[in-house]
């Protein structure tokens, strides 16, 4: 006879009664067929020689049901009678912890898309699952709601401002449960971000411009390398302001980080 009907991940042992008709001789836990988990600390009732207990322990991660039952002949009485066979008691158990898959829509973040759905799909329907279970590096998430799928939440994520690397989405261990009340394991994704909005620093080589000496080279250095659709926008001249003289078609680097061209100035 089990103490318990359900066991669960905070409730994963009971005490197991064998009550008898007679008093047994050579009883002992290899006389026990038992599933969904294993028996110890057999011992007899202190003054009641036809009862035994033991200790029943659920197996983990396991939704295996509980079965507990005493084959025939198996021991005997005082005289030399082998038992019949016992009937068998039964439990449910779910000690499997529910999992999440944490899953960012988008590969990449920029400035100008620097926001994605998020979904967070669950072994089993969550309890106790809210925002505040949900971390976040170089970013932020909002709008955690609910789908018509039980199993299925969705939220959006939103790049920081100027940074360059990964940023992650992350549920805490633990902080959710499943309907059994066994804890649930974290989950997470990243993705590439690139919010760091680019710098370039032009530099004219010579500190002054005469009739004898009017030119001058002039370096463009950019902190990132630029777009294929930037070096042909200033290959047009456009996004360059020139005073007090003209320049030259610029010359690009091959990982396109710098630039060079000709400063000349204004005559008179």
């Amino acid at each position: 006879d089990l103490d318990r009907s359900t066991f669960n991940d905070h409730n994963n042992t009971g005490t197991v009664t064998f009550t008898f008709s007679e008093v047994p001789s050579g009883f002992d836990l290899a006389d026990v067929s038992v599933t969904g988990g294993g028996l110890s600390n057999l011992q007899p009732v202190v003054g009641n020689p036809l009862q035994y207990t033991a200790t029943f322990t659920a197996d983990d991660n396991s939704t295996t049901a509980v079965a507990i039952s005493v084959a025939a002949d198996k021991f005997t009485d005082p005289v030399g009678n082998d038992n019949l066979a016992s009937n068998t008691d039964t439990a449910t158990v779910d000690t499997q912890n529910p999992t999440v898959v944490v899953e960012i829509a988008d590969a990449s973040l920029s400035d100008g898309d620097n926001s994605s759905n998020v979904t967070f799909t669950f072994s089993e329907a969550p309890v106790g699952f809210t925002a505040a279970d949900i971390s976040a590096t170089h970013g932020t998430v909002s709008n955690l709601a609910a789908t018509a799928d039980p199993l299925v939440f969705t939220a959006t994520f939103t790049a920081a401002d100027g940074f360059t690397g990964n940023g992650s989405v992350s549920v805490t261990a633990g902080s959710y449960t499943d309907v059994a009340g066994n804890l649930g394991s974290t989950g997470a994704d990243t993705v590439a971000i690139d919010t760091q909005n680019p710098t370039v620093v032009v530099e004219i080589a010579d500190a002054s411009l005469s009739d004898g000496h009017n030119s001058s080279n002039v370096t463009f250095t950019f902190s990132e390398a630029v777009s294929a659709a930037t070096v042909a926008t200033l290959a047009g001249g456009a996004g360059i302001t020139v005073a007090g003289g003209t320049l030259s078609a610029l010359s690009w680097a091959a990982d396109h980080t710098s630039a060079t061209a000709t400063f000349t100035a204004t005559d008179g």
